[in-house]
């Protein structure tokens, strides 16, 4: 009687998991322009939340210029045989990670209307309670 360990064809396992990788990353890549909806898998929503519009304008930044590196890593990676798998493995995690909080950070940005001006200097609009509490001179103690 022979096993079933036998009737198997070696390397068929690997060959399976490859192709379910494969699908799988088929998948993350065509969903909302390039994987871009598995993105606020990787962020929290909240994480922002309690942020000034000046904090905002500084994280925006700072993940800005973290995305832009990561994107260039990922080509550079790319341009090597079996780059692609690479630049999966090593940078694609964090470059989703990094537009799921961009996109959080824009939201949060857009909630308070952080692209007055005077919201980037940290003063509250004008007309506002806190605005006529803290008169010319600044916040009453």
């Amino acid at each position: 009687m022979t096993s079933i360990r036998k009737r198997i064809v070696p390397g068929a396992g690997t060959v399976a998991a490859l192709a379910l990788a494969g699908m799988l990353a088929g998948c993350a890549s065509t969903q909302n322009g390039g994987g871009e909806g598995l993105a606020t898998v990787f962020a929290d929503p909240g994480e922002y939340r309690y942020y000034s519009c000046v904090q905002l304008a500084q994280v925006h930044r700072a993940q800005s210029q973290r995305r832009a590196e990561l994107w260039a890593l990922m080509v550079r990676a790319e341009r090597a045989p079996g780059g692609v798998l690479a630049s999966t493995v090593a940078y694609r995690g964090d470059y989703l990670a990094t537009t799921g909080r961009l996109k959080y950070i824009n939201e949060a940005r857009r909630d308070r209307d952080c692209d007055r001006e005077d919201a980037l200097e940290g003063r509250p609009p004008l007309g506002s309670p806190a605005a006529r509490d803290a008169g010319p001179a600044g916040p009453r103690a």
